[in-house]
């Protein structure tokens, strides 16, 4: 675990922290800096950065409880609306540089969460261009399949 990683500390139990679920493989507790009210956090116990160091195992496990914490969120808090968010590298907005989760109950009241508030519609082609060395990549067709 990385020893100066806040989420590592909560996992060893060094750093105080709200724990709604644990695990063997993972820790679901309250964002000490909540956006909204019953804003949870979902780690993997061990020392991940991100997503591409993620174990799609582990990967699945953690996305299993986001799925049951969300649900339990909203018969609990009866929030209208939920949005679950995960962040990468600095330009992706990542803050903690242990993988995470955020599940997040979201009121009407509330202005709804937006990265980007105005989207403009791609030409067909350039998707198109753009996403077929991903799914090349994905069929085991091309470099570092």
């Amino acid at each position: 675990m990385g020893a100066d990683c806040i989420f590592c500390s909560i996992v060893r139990g060094e750093a105080p922290a709200t724990k709604v679920w644990e695990d063997e493989l993972a820790l679901a507790f309250a964002d000490a800096f909540p956006l909204e009210r019953g804003h949870l956090l979902v780690v993997p116990k061990v020392h991940v950065e991100n997503i591409y160091a993620l174990d799609p195992e582990l990967g699945a496990h953690l996305f299993r409880l986001t799925v049951r914490l969300a649900a339990a969120l909203k018969t609990e808090l009866e929030p209208d609306g939920m949005n679950l968010f995960q962040a990468n590298e600095l330009a992706g907005g990542q803050e903690v540089f242990h993988f995470h989760l955020h599940i997040l109950p979201r009121w009407k009241e509330r202005a709804p969460f937006r990265i980007i508030p105005n989207r403009t519609r791609s030409p067909y082609d350039e998707l198109e261009r753009l996403f077929a060395p991903v799914r090349a990549r994905m069929a085991g067709v091309g470099p570092r399949a």
